[in-house]
């Protein structure tokens, strides 16, 4: 999340998904960035991190406080726990984003912590997020072989909270190392788990996995379509990995590549039902290349039309060209002038009308030794 690429990135994709509640895993913000990074994210919205636990924001939950109110409750490294409350209905329901540590003692100590709350929950409870582990076997593809405790584990704490898989569709491995033939290694690490209350109080709510667009993990987006609870107004929940990698696959906000993006996804849904074709994982590659450099072009082309010549603002200068444009093409017009009368007059074809009132004035219409004076000035 400290590059803008990263952030207009997920602008777009929140406004693609219209999400009202979302999550970002592995912002890699330092606590004391935070404030500057997020709190111009999106326009009105209020979150909570967990930045103040090792003063690294690994986790951050935003919502738009016209559709919930959220109320923390407990936060780890690991998970943030809330109530989260539906604006103009008595509906709520319990949400802990997870992003679990890569070694058994750590997520043992994430098992008990959460598991200890669910032995107090009678409301529909979701628990999301990137588990850093499988439930299964057939779940990882490539690599060392699965340690069974680890599973076991997980397992157990699964059975124990009372949980299950909410329905979900589309990406089987939600990662993968980006990495082709013998090294390729792809997992399920990334789940939606709910409570039977959940179930039945969100009978039609399904989980969506995406392809890997921001990073190396899919992204997820849980949908809860049950008008009755709801409203006319059914809302989705949105949660996307940053990563380390993935700057190769960023959408700026307010530019499309409709042909390079629709090749690349096309590509990434076939990946995903064959992760071992490595003729698609050579096209996955070959697309991702021809995005970033029409990327380029699009950056070059922002870089000309501003004047700007020499710049440096880390990855990506999209967002600045594109103000900077906007400040040069605004230099060339009249925005504003003050009329007659000393008020500011704005519209266009008000600014239009004072200028021809004051020329009219000054020269008149009449013909003059033989020459003429027009009554419509060119603007």
């Amino acid at each position: 999340m400290n590059a803008s690429t990263k952030q207009l990135g997920i602008k777009k994709v929140c406004k693609d998904h219209q999400a009202k509640l979302v999550c970002l895993l592995e912002t890699i913000v330092r606590l004391e960035n935070y404030t500057a990074i997020f709190d111009n994210f999106i326009s009105d919205w209020k979150y909570v991190h967990n930045g103040e636990i090792d003063n690294t924001v690994r986790i951050w939950l935003g919502w738009d406080p016209n559709f919930f109110n959220v109320k923390e409750i407990k936060k780890s490294k690991q998970f943030i726990h809330v109530k989260v409350l539906v604006v103009g209905t008595s509906n709520s329901f319990l949400c802990t984003v997870v992003y679990a540590l890569n070694t058994m003692a750590g997520q043992k100590d994430l098992w008990e912590d959460v598991g200890s709350i669910a032995g107090a929950v009678t409301t529909p409870w979701t628990i999301l997020g990137d588990f850093n582990v499988t439930r299964h076997q057939n779940e990882k593809f490539g690599g060392e072989p699965i340690r069974l405790e680890g599973i076991d584990d997980f397992n157990n704490f699964i059975d124990d909270s009372g949980l299950i898989d909410l329905k979900w569709k589309g990406e089987a491995m939600t990662w993968n190392n980006r990495q082709s033939g013998d090294a390729r290694i792809c997992c399920k690490l990334d789940r939606v788990l709910v409570n039977l209350a959940w179930v039945d109080f969100f009978r039609s709510s399904e989980a969506t996995f995406y392809p890997p667009g921001l990073s190396d993990h899919s992204l997820v987006v849980l949908a809860v379509l049950d008008e009755a609870n709801f409203g006319p107004k059914p809302f989705r929940f949105f949660e996307a990995w940053i990563g380390k990698d993935g700057y190769d696959e960023m959408v700026r906000e307010g530019w499309e590549q409709p042909a390079v993006e629709s090749d690349l996804f096309q590509i990434q849904c076939n990946l995903g039902d064959h992760p071992d074709n490595q003729n698609l994982v050579l096209l996955e590659s070959q697309a991702k290349v021809k995005l970033w450099e029409a990327l380029a072009i699009e950056e070059k082309f922002l870089r000309e039309k501003s004047r700007v010549k020499h710049i440096q603002l880390g990855d990506g200068n999209n967002s600045f060209f594109h103000k900077s444009m906007i400040c040069r093409q605004n230099r060339k017009h009249i925005l504003e002038i003050q009329g007659e009368g000393g008020d500011m007059v704005k519209d266009s074809n008000q600014i239009k009308d004072e200028a021809v009132s004051i020329y009219k004035k000054l020269f008149g219409t009449d013909s003059v030794d033989g020459g003429f004076f027009p009554s419509m000035v060119p603007l």
